[in-house]
C-alpha cells in the first residue's frame, strides 16, 4: 500500500481582446453600431492538495484512489461592453460579460483498477462550486493495453482506447 500528499499552487492568466466594430447605415435610419476595442483579463490562482492511494487487491488487480481539493480565486478585470447607435446621440447600451465567482472550492475523485489482464477502469468526478454557481463533470474510460509487434525483435507495448465515455453538466443556483 502507498500513497502520497501533494500540495500545490496555480497560477493562470488570460487576455480577451474584442477589436473594435463600426456598421455604415445606407437607409439612414440611425441603427448602425458602433463600439470601441476593449481588452479585458482574468488572472486565476489556485491553492490545494493532490490525494493519491495505491491498494493491491489481489495479485490480478491494482487499485488507485485519486482526490483533489483546492481553493481557486478569480480577479477578473471589467468585462463591460458600451456600444452606440451612431446618429442617435445618447442611445447607448452596455453589455456585460459573463463573470466567474470571485471564490470557488474545487473538489476531484478518481479511481482506477488495472488488472493484469491490460484492461483499465477508470472513473473521475471534478467540481467547482461557488455561492451563485457549481460546475461538476464526470468521466468514465476503459483502457486496454495490447501487446503490438514491432520490425525490431523486441516488442512494444501499445496503449489502445477502446471505450471513453464522458458526461459533463452545469448547473446554476
Amino acid at each position: 500500500m502507498f500513497g502520497g500528499l501533494t500540495p500545490y499552487a496555480a497560477v493562470q492568466a488570460q487576455n480577451f481582446r474584442t477589436p473594435s466594430y463600426s456598421e455604415t447605415d445606407v437607409n439612414g435610419g440611425g441603427f448602425a453600431l458602433a463600439y470601441n476595442s476593449r481588452t479585458g483579463t482574468d488572472t486565476r490562482s489556485e491553492l490545494g492538495a493532490r490525494f493519491d492511494r495505491l491498494l493491491a487487491i489481489n495479485p490480478n488487480a491494482v487499485l488507485t484512489l485519486r482526490a483533489r481539493l483546492a481553493w481557486a480565486h478569480d480577479w477578473v478585470s471589467d468585462p463591460t461592453l458600451a456600444a452606440v447607435f451612431q446618429t442617435l446621440p445618447g442611445a447607448s447600451f452596455v453589455v456585460n460579460g459573463a463573470t466567474p465567482a470571485k471564490d470557488s472550492a474545487l473538489a476531484s475523485a478518481g479511481t482506477e483498477l488495472r488488472l493484469a489482464n491490460g484492461v483499465s477502469l477508470i472513473g473521475k468526478f471534478d467540481g467547482e462550486f461557488a455561492g451563485h454557481s457549481s460546475t461538476y463533470a464526470g468521466t468514465g474510460t476503459v483502457l486496454r493495453v495490447v501487446r503490438r509487434m514491432s520490425v525490431a525483435p523486441r516488442s512494444e507495448w501499445a496503449a489502445l482506447i477502446t471505450y471513453a465515455h464522458m458526461i459533463s453538466a452545469s448547473s446554476r443556483k
